[in-house]
């Protein structure tokens, strides 16, 4: 996890320098590792770093050749390498091996389009000098997050909301639309935040900005078109080895991953599937509570943990640390989140941080694998109605 943030002046203004870095040391726990700044009359922009692929020459920001194009990145891109290999061929020389120089040469091979080649999690920004130009870009599933301010002023944006509100011509109106959403389907739907003129970038979409304006574009839509053709055992099979990869792919890293464990069938999958893919003993990480056999499932976990030889640690969660730690939560937050999960997820990462920079997560499980209790009420009505 890395922190961007940059300011955009339409009316040729130059940028405040010392808000710039107020909002760079607001999100510095995204990157403890390291701060690096770009400014450019009425542009610029900052980052912070999480040192995780080329530790001693990855240091952001990233410029071209000529130093025309500068970019800011947070995010992995699963298969920079094949890319890389594609610009070499095509004269692209390069100074590190990060990923991040990738997103910079492609963006000068393919322009807006390179954004579709990519394998991966990210948000990031590049300034074209010649065109003066900002690029601003999200991944195909919004991992990675994005925010923006928008007047006729200037254009801010940020890895979170709390940095861009350092500014003073940023209100903290509520967005009322936000709040009639969160209580009506407990999310916020499309590009809305709680706050007032920020917005989303959303996922699959990137950002252009420039003396003219600003103008938003849809690269990527998922597909639901179904290959009817296929069996059961066989899409079995072909799942086992799409989650196999993936979990592969996500270990890309120049430091030690972990993977949380909670001893349920997704982060278990995960788990299981990473500690085949590295030459080192996996860290576990488990939060509990004791408050019975029901909320407790550190006996699976601890029997995935020996079965896979990973070293595991486990942290009990008590009501006292809900009252210690609930507002620093609510503060990485942002805005309202769902679920009763913020506070101990928070807990078992701050065990995490201790030992590993990556960890792994079992997110999107419950999506995956129907783990929701409303899959479970459509499995029983089924059966229901095939039993009378």
């Amino acid at each position: 996890m890395c922190g961007i943030a940059g300011i955009y002046n339409f009316n040729s203004e130059r940028i405040e320098e010392s808000l710039l870095k107020k909002m760079s040391n607001l999100i510095k726990h995204r990157g403890p590792d390291g701060e690096g700044f770009y400014f450019d009359s009425n542009f610029g922009m900052a980052h912070r770093r999480l040192s995780i692929i080329d530790l001693k020459k990855g240091a952001q920001p990233i410029y071209n050749e000529d130093k025309s194009v500068v970019i800011v990145y947070n995010g992995e891109i699963y298969n920079h390498k094949i890319i890389r290999d594609e610009l070499k061929l095509k004269g692209h020389q390069f100074k590190t091996d990060t990923d991040t120089e990738v997103v910079l040469h492609a963006y000068e091979e393919w322009g807006y389009d390179s954004v579709s080649k990519y394998n991966g999690m990210f948000a990031y920004a590049i300034w074209d000098e010649k065109e003066r130009r900002l690029f601003l870009a999200r991944d195909r599933l919004g991992i990675k997050p994005l925010y923006y301010y928008l007047d006729y002023q200037t254009l801010i944006f940020s890895s979170e909301i709390k940095s861009i509100l350092l500014d003073p011509r940023v209100t903290t109106k509520m967005n009322c639309r936000a709040l009639i959403d969160y209580a009506t389907f407990q999310n916020v739907l499309d590009d809305k935040t709680f706050f007032h003129n920020i917005i989303k970038l959303l996922p699959a979409h990137y950002l252009t900005c420039d003396k003219d304006g600003v103008k938003i574009f849809k690269y990527w839509d998922i597909d639901f078109k179904k290959n009817m053709d296929i069996t059961i055992d066989k899409s079995l099979i072909l799942y086992e080895n799409l989650l196999a990869s993936s979990i592969e792919r996500h270990l890309m890293s120049d430091v030690p991953v972990g993977s949380y464990l909670s001893g349920g069938f997704d982060s278990t999958s995960v788990a299981y599937f990473a500690s085949k893919c590295v030459n080192y003993h996996l860290h576990t990480f488990t939060g509990a509570f004791n408050e019975g056999d029901w909320y407790d499932e550190r006996k699976y976990a601890r029997e995935v943990a020996h079965d896979i030889k990973a070293i595991q640690h486990e942290i009990v969660i008590t009501p006292k640390d809900f009252i210690e730690w609930i507002e620093k939560v609510i503060y990485h937050l942002d805005e309202p989140t769902t679920g009763t999960g913020a506070l101990p997820h928070f807990l078992v990462s701050q065990c995490a941080s201790k030992h590993v920079k990556v960890v792994l997560t079992g997110h999107g499980g419950d999506e995956l694998f129907a783990g929701y209790p409303v899959y479970k009420v459509a499995y029983l009505k089924e059966l229901f109605h095939k039993k009378h």
